[in-house]
């Protein structure tokens, strides 16, 4: 507890005197009415979805202490359009001139004592407004909000002294103990007065060891005076922020009263007094009460459940979808409607005549069969949403489901990102068969081998772009991608056509295998070997080549009669990897080549080794020697024998 000398009151007293001398008068810019009737401020204060009752001015002169006003011009300082302003002082002389002396003052000479008040300020008795009325809460509404702008003479000099001047709303009634005051600030919890709402400066006549709060300027709007704790001159220096004859107000505060019950009535009373004496008045702007509408807190889940294969779904696999309405809020809900684009035109039992009292809940299922453009998606994607009614009042709420999927997850749909979601197990699979087929008994250089190749889906999803690659140099391979569906095969689309060539004589065969390629839905490649006779394996499709018989032709004639000009091994083509060596009687070598084909590569009768014969001159006709090796499937073969060259004279 802190003390005041008898001479700060006399100070007070003589600076109120001072101001009856040195008093300015200006315009107003707010409109304003005295003396409101009962009915005239019940009208004022009586904002939305709520009524208000009841009435009774217990302490304040209504000619004097009350007025109800209005503005038709915008001011960032003040902001409200109308309402009821309420003084320890004269509405008059507060509404009708701007700040223009330090200190202002009016006595009513009204002494009141308020328990509920003086348990915040127990000296808050002086001239003292005090009223109270009944609110009535509509039956979407549990809450009270009320907004005003508290305005002092107090300020700024008086700031940590007695001269507290005080605010209050107090309210009770069901579900709230005892009489409590609602009407503090916002960040700090403490009551709107002048020691805990101000510029943040101690007063000329305050002192550092009262319950004062100084870090509340950003609710306080100077309104011309002083601001370094010096006593303010009689003359303020301005600006004037507000047209109105204090030093200094509040921005707007709202106070709610919270968790309150829809449909009941609850007593307010408003409060405001001088505390300490009733010298330098204080005031404050009420704007319309009002009770925002509180939409019925209703919760509605959804969650789905596959019940088939966890390795593969079929189509005609079933879901179970599971939903449950809980009423989590304060009245009675009805009028349910169900909306689900999976179950459309679908009746649920008991949900049509369904009241849903507080805390009641209501569940049911329903099945669903997925089909197979489901499973081709790899899961089922939906939300829910239940429409329900309160009174006049229609509502509808989105399912929260319980199956949703990170945005990183291969099957996540930024088109439907909150959606139910549930994964069906997907299996895409494709498998090929190669066949071959010829005509000719026993294939040669040239001959024609065609292909046949039988594609099939074995997987539980449809398939699309299906095609096949081959990489047999020389395949000649035709038809365009297909789709083919789960259980569909197709073996008249893709065919192939291949010359047998030199080289499939080496190893004696042809063999290859082709790969089957397609995509899901989801654009995931899937491949599959072939197998030259079942579904379910991937062997090799294989071609046998018969050997070439290799004949050797001993006599040549070269005359250029087109008979026996040349050196006919037959067959030696099917073996190019071989060399061809003669000798003349003297086993000197007359003629080498490799890779002999009896076209490009052959001995016309003529000598390759140049030192010994005239290559243009032929060597002449006798007896010669020949050696002849080739590789058959990597045997090594060795002929050799007599060649009778034999020239016309």
């Amino acid at each position: 507890m802190f003390l005041f000398s008898k001479k700060s009151s006399y100070k007070k007293y003589l600076l109120l005197c001072g101001f009856f001398f040195f008093q300015l008068a200006t315009f107003a810019q707010i409109d304003y009415t005295t003396n409101p009737t009962l009915t005239n401020l019940i009208e004022a204060l009586e904002g939305e979805n709520l009524q208000i009752s009841n009435l009774v001015i217990l302490s304040g002169n209504p000619e004097s202490q009350i007025a109800l006003f209005e503005q038709d011009f915008i001011n960032p300082n003040f902001l409200m359009d109308s309402g009821v302003y309420f003084s320890t002082g004269d509405v008059n002389t507060e509404l009708s001139q701007v700040n223009a002396s330090s200190n202002s003052s009016s006595t009513n000479n009204i002494f009141y004592e308020d328990e509920d008040l003086q348990s915040i300020e127990e000296s808050a008795t002086f001239d003292v407004v005090l009223f109270q009325f009944d609110v009535s809460l509509g039956n979407l509404s549990n809450s009270i909000v009320f907004s005003y702008q508290f305005a002092s003479e107090e300020y700024p000099d008086f700031v940590g002294s007695i001269y507290n001047d005080v605010f209050a709303i107090f309210i009770e009634g069901p579900g709230i103990e005892g009489a409590e005051n609602i009407a503090k600030i916002p960040t700090s919890g403490n009551p709107t007065a002048v020691n805990f709402v101000n510029g943040g400066v101690l007063g000329f006549f305050g002192s550092s060891e009262a319950n004062v709060d100084l870090n509340q300027t950003e609710l306080y709007i100077n309104n011309g005076h002083l601001n370094t704790g010096e006593e303010n001159p009689l003359n303020q220096p301005g600006p004037f922020l507000v047209d109105v004859e204090f030093n200094g107000l509040t921005t707007l505060i709202e106070s709610t009263a919270i968790n309150l019950l829809p449909g009941e009535t609850y007593q307010v009373k408003i409060a405001l007094a001088d505390t300490a004496d009733s010298i330098y008045d204080s005031g404050v702007f009420f704007k319309p009460i009002r009770a925002p509408l509180v939409e019925p807190e209703l919760s509605f889940t959804k969650q789905g459940i596959y019940l088939g294969d966890e390795n593969e779904a079929q189509v005609g696999d079933e879901v179970r979808y599971v939903f449950e309405i809980i009423n989590n809020g304060f009245v009675n809900l009805n009028e349910f409607v169900f909306i689900d684009n999976f179950f459309e035109n679908y009746e649920i039992e008991g949900l049509a005549d369904l009241i849903l009292a507080p805390n009641e809940s209501f569940s049911f299922e329903l099945p669903y069969f997925i089909t197979q453009d489901d499973i081709n998606r790899g899961a089922l994607y939906n939300t829910a949403s239940i429409n329900y009614a309160y009174a006049e009042f229609d509502f509808s709420r989105l399912s929260d489901n319980s199956n949703v999927l990170d945005e990183n997850h291969p099957f996540y749909n930024s088109n439907c990102p909150d959606c139910n979601v549930v994964l069906l197990p997907q299996n895409p699979e494709l498998s090929l068969i190669k066949e071959a087929s010829f005509n000719e008994e026993n294939l040669n250089l040239g001959s024609l081998i065609q292909y046949n190749f039988n594609i099939k889906n074995t997987g539980n999803v449809d398939l699309f772009s299906v095609r096949i690659e081959d990489n047999l140099p020389g395949l000649r391979l035709f038809g365009e991608p297909i789709t083919l569906l789960v259980e569909e095969e197709n073996e008249t689309n893709f065919s192939a056509e291949y010359n047998v060539q030199l080289s499939d004589f080496a190893i004696g065969k042809v063999i290859n295998q082709a790969t089957a390629i397609g995509y899901t839905l989801l654009d995931e490649e899937i491949t599959d070997l072939s197998d030259n006779e079942f579904f379910i394996e991937n062997n090799p499709t294989e071609v046998p080549i018969p050997p070439c018989d290799v004949s050797i032709f001993n006599t040549i004639t070269p005359n250029n009669d087109g008979i026996n000009d040349v050196f006919v091994i037959e067959g030696i083509a099917c073996y190019p990897d071989n060399t061809v060596k003669i000798f003349n009687r003297w086993g000197v070598e007359v003629f080498s080549a490799k890779s002999y084909d009896n076209q490009d590569v052959v001995f016309t009768g003529n000598s390759s080794a140049r030192a010994i014969y005239n290559s243009d001159e032929g060597l002449p006709s006798g007896v010669y020697f020949y050696i002849i090796q080739y590789t058959n499937q990597e045997e090594k073969i060795t002929e050799k024998g007599t060649l009778f060259i034999k020239r016309e004279n």
